[in-house]
């Protein structure tokens, strides 16, 4: 498996990953993220080198972001950290450690550049939640976002 940054030519896979992974979630009653996904919000990320792409056997099976922010919700922060998020995973490839091997990946780079990372998620993700604090990240809080609570983590 191989993590790398995403390129225009992965647009349309990235694409099917992120609405796969929205129609589970919603499946689910998940509904963090809009279907269908924007095409031209994606190729923004990956016009600006934030978009980073799993692939397993030359087949696209994940995508996830890392940009630079000065705030989280209503959490200030004194200086520019990393922000990990839209962690996507095709449906089969759940389950086998992707997801540690993806925080794994965005916490080496934050330590890299000598910055903390953080995340959030739905703050009704319990799974989700105990996976973070299982992966090594701090717990923030529960902050309001709209009509629902966000929960942050962070590391380094």
């Amino acid at each position: 498996m191989n993590i790398r940054l995403a390129s225009r030519q992965d647009l349309k896979q990235v694409s099917h990953v992120y609405n796969q992974v929205t129609i589970d979630l919603h499946k689910k009653g998940i509904n963090q993220w809009e279907y269908p996904w924007c095409a031209e919000k994606l190729l923004s990320k990956i016009k600006n080198h934030e978009m980073y792409v799993l692939v397993d056997d030359s087949v696209l099976i994940g995508a996830f972001c890392i940009e630079e922010i000065k705030q989280l919700n209503r959490l200030m922060m004194d200086s520019a950290n990393m922000y990990l998020s839209q962690i996507a995973i095709l449906r089969e490839y759940q389950g086998k450690g992707i997801g540690l091997y993806i925080t794994e990946f965005a916490c080496s780079y934050a330590m890299s550049v000598k910055k903390k990372i953080y995340l959030d998620c739905w703050a009704g993700n319990e799974k989700l939640k105990n996976f973070y604090f299982k992966a090594g990240f701090d717990y923030q809080g529960d902050f309001p976002e709209e009509d629902y609570l966000i929960s942050i983590f962070s590391f380094g």
